[in-house]
C-alpha cells in the first residue's frame, strides 16, 4: 500500500487511481512534524504518566520515524512513514 495515492470518487466508486512521487525535502517535512506532535509526551513527567504500552508504542512509532530517511528512494521513504497509533491521533486531536 502506497501513502502516495490519490482516489478520485464519483457516487461512492472510486473510478480514478494514482500515485505521486516525492522529494526528499518532503519526507523530513513530514516526518519531522509527527516527530514534532509527539515531542512533549516524551518529557519525564508526561512520559512517566502513560501506560506501558503506550510509551512501547510511542518510543517504536518515534524510532520507525526516524528509520525512514534508510529508505533507497525518496518514494519508499514516504511510504514507509508509519501510521499514528490512535490513542496518540487522540491527545493530539484535543
Amino acid at each position: 500500500m502506497t501513502r502516495r495515492m490519490n482516489q478520485i470518487w464519483r457516487d461512492g466508486v472510486v473510478v480514478e487511481t494514482t500515485t505521486f512521487d516525492v522529494t526528499w525535502d518532503e519526507v523530513r517535512n513530514e516526518r519531522m512534524q509527527f516527530l514534532k506532535q509527539s515531542d512533549a509526551l516524551m518529557l519525564v513527567d508526561r512520559f512517566n504518566s502513560l501506560t506501558t504500552e503506550q510509551q512501547n508504542e510511542i518510543t517504536v512509532y518515534r524510532q520507525a520515524l526516524r528509520d525512514v530517511t534508510k529508505q533507497e528512494t525518496a518514494n519508499e521513504a514516504y511510504d514507509a512513514i508509519p501510521d499514528i497509533p490512535q490513542w496518540l491521533n487522540d491527545i493530539l486531536s484535543k
